[in-house]
């Protein structure tokens, strides 16, 4: 699970998992590893975070170090023995020891975090081999327009949208695969 002093995890939502313990032990390695002031990447299983983060990308997560986390920053924090990947909304107070967090296509909040229950920030997304800086700004212009209605329309729709994205991927990978058989002369 270890490799050069990252961690990868993917797999099913610990709540739909068949296996709960093992999802809850890759989560405390997970945090383990950030808190020791590691970075780690790991796959995403959720939507929550659309369309700024799609399932199956995977994260660059730095550990936190300051604690001053900023409103529209994207943060990773544990609880119930998962990892959520949420953007900061707000800060509850005026030290910024509680947050309000939300995914970007969430139609509720979470409960409030903790500052120092976050265990990192989302440093970059990579999607078909290419790296993106994630801002600390709220998702504004067409990402924003498509996050809003995300939020409010229904599953149905989120689900074939889900379904076109698993697609898409899938062709893109079996047409990078023929290019590079060609290439080589296979």
């Amino acid at each position: 699970m270890h490799t050069g002093g990252q961690v990868f995890l993917s797999g099913d939502q610990a709540a739909g998992s068949r296996q709960p313990q093992l999802d809850r032990i890759g989560c405390e390695i997970v945090a383990d590893c950030l808190r020791a002031g590691r970075e780690v990447r790991l796959r995403v299983a959720g939507s929550s975070m659309l369309p700024a983060i799609w399932p199956k990308d995977v994260l660059l997560v730095r550990p936190k170090i300051d604690s001053q986390l900023f409103e529209g920053e994207v943060v990773v924090f544990a609880r119930d023995g998962r990892l959520i990947t949420h953007r900061v909304a707000c800060r509850l107070d005026a030290e910024g020891n509680r947050l309000l967090t939300r995914g970007d296509s969430s139609r509720a909040f979470d409960l409030p975090v903790e500052a120092h229950n976050v265990l990192g920030t989302v440093a970059a997304i990579y999607r078909g081999g290419r790296e993106m800086r994630v801002s600390r700004a709220n998702p504004s212009g067409a990402g924003g327009l498509l996050a809003f209605a995300l939020r409010h329309t229904p599953d149905r729709i989120r689900e074939v949208l889900l379904r076109f994205h698993a697609l898409r991927r899938r062709l893109s990978a079996w047409t990078a695969w023929g290019t590079d058989a060609v290439a080589s002369g296979e």
